[in-house]
């Protein structure tokens, strides 16, 4: 009686991983309307390219690339959510995906490069920033630095203990 308890509650549980589907689904979908919205971005910079000067278009790049950033960490959640819950046919199948501790790192990665982009947006376009902001925006950079260098450490510390 237990044992078939037990394997009707693991069958229950197993079972719900597949309303994840919704989730990766929803991430699917924006991904599209960014993809949307980029595709105007770009066609912007393209028609305004001739007027403007170098800050300008190194500003409306970075913003380009700041959003192939995101959408590419969108992506990377979808992979590994899908490999890790629910593609165990599809990964036999030799299809690759990434596993939760490399999107850790991948992640935290992406995220440093998407903060050190807007730095250097605020930066390029500093007579726009009052003090206050300017301030703001490298205390959050430093934050994230740092967060990003305790993970580094633990990384390491946690790889000599296997």
């Amino acid at each position: 009686m237990t044992d078939r308890f037990t394997k009707f509650i693991y069958e229950i549980l197993l079972s719900a991983r597949w309303l994840l589907v919704v989730f990766y689904a929803g991430l699917g979908l924006a991904l599209a309307a960014y993809a949307y919205v980029f595709a105007h971005k770009v066609y912007a910079f393209i028609l305004k390219a001739g007027q403007f000067d170098e800050v300008s278009a190194l500003l409306s790049m970075l913003g380009l690339i700041d959003s192939a950033l995101v959408a590419g960490l969108v992506v990377m959640v979808i992979q590994s959510g899908f490999g890790s819950f629910l593609a165990t046919d599809a990964q036999s199948e030799g299809n690759k995906f990434v596993d939760f501790g490399a999107l850790k790192t991948k992640f935290i990665a992406t995220i440093a490069a998407i903060a050190s982009i807007d730095f250097l947006e605020a930066i390029l376009d500093i007579k726009n920033y009052d003090n206050g902001k300017l301030v703001m925006i490298a205390v959050l950079m430093g934050v994230i630095l740092f967060a990003v260098l305790v993970y580094a450490i633990a990384e390491k510390l946690t790889q000599h203990k296997e």
